[in-house]
């Protein structure tokens, strides 16, 4: 990917919604990072980019200055493009991805309780805070301690 990004001097940001975990996998490994044909995806018109669909949005980079650090390579760009949402996916659900301390998350409460009810949520995880949290999800959904109490 270095070597390809080295040449063309510019890279798109995608950023990606809560249901693209599938694309943040496929990506996350040096062997497929140029594998766009496993995922749906147009060719930007001006730069000739590969922009993923269903993202929140894409930034659209030149280089300015990459660093090696560590076992990775962190690029720094100036934006001359964004691109909305609205031109990339018509769906409603417009909480992002997050990645973070080997864990995926998102703003939305839906991710962290289908983590909980899944049994996914890592006992790291597993705060006081997050406990409060999900206590406070099911308080709202049910309406009250007697009827939430199951799930508490």
């Amino acid at each position: 990917m270095s070597k390809m990004l080295r040449e063309s001097n510019i890279f798109a940001v995608h950023l990606l919604a809560s249901h693209q975990t599938n694309h943040s996998v496929v990506f996350s490994s040096p062997s497929s990072q140029t594998k766009f044909d496993q995922l749906p995806f147009h060719v930007e018109p001006s730069t000739k980019l590969p922009v993923l669909l269903g993202c929140l949005g894409v930034l659209l980079c030149k280089t300015e200055r990459s660093f090696q650090v560590g076992d990775h390579e962190v690029w720094f760009g100036t934006v001359g493009k964004i691109i909305g949402s609205g031109q990339l996916d018509k769906s409603e659900n417009k909480d992002p991805l997050m990645y973070y301390r080997s864990s995926y998350f998102s703003v939305g409460d839906e991710v962290f309780i289908k983590a909980f009810e899944n049994a996914t949520l890592s006992f790291s995880e597993w705060t006081h805070r997050a406990h409060i949290r999900m206590a406070w999800i099911y308080l709202k959904e049910f309406g009250n301690v007697e009827t939430a109490y199951p799930h508490i």
